[in-house]
């Protein structure tokens, strides 16, 4: 739990600084996920 919160704050900390990054990064990520769930 807690770790997930550290993980929350820090995203949040990206996202302010660069959201192009940001919404890079969660593309890659929704894109993984998205495979896992085809295969």
């Amino acid at each position: 739990m807690y770790q997930n919160t550290k993980q929350r704050e820090v995203l949040g900390r990206v996202i302010k600084e660069n959201p192009q990054k940001a919404l890079a990064t969660a593309g890659l990520l929704i894109a993984k996920i998205r495979r896992r769930e085809r295969v």
